[in-house]
């Protein structure tokens, strides 16, 4: 893995998607030949809760978990203006466990 992610830290994934009508925030759209549908990408803000070994699981805002590859490109680190700017997007830690987690990350480095 050529980036190092660590429990509790706050990652954007990029989904693409098609559907007929693009959600509100969407972003790249690009209809389809026939103009029945349209390609886009939608940002995802969610929070690292476990890291395995080939894979991270993590939270969404809505309280789901998904398992994803360590090395996928759609996921990236949030930018600090990301982190500040889209607050609210982001997962909160939930539990005391998550916290411990974090802060063993941390103090790990």
């Amino acid at each position: 893995m050529s980036r190092r992610l660590r429990v509790g830290e706050k990652v954007v994934f990029v989904r693409d998607k098609y559907a007929t009508n693009p959600e509100p925030n969407a972003k790249n759209i690009i209809a389809s030949r026939n103009g029945e549908g349209y390609f886009y990408h939608i940002v995802k803000y969610w929070r690292i809760i476990e890291i395995q070994d080939e894979s991270v699981v993590v939270r969404t805002r809505h309280g789901r978990t998904r398992q994803l590859r360590a090395n996928d490109p759609r996921l990236r680190r949030a930018y600090w203006w990301e982190t500040l700017v889209y607050a609210s997007r982001f997962p909160a830690c939930e539990s005391n466990e998550e916290m411990i987690k974090l802060n063993r990350s941390i103090s790990a480095q």
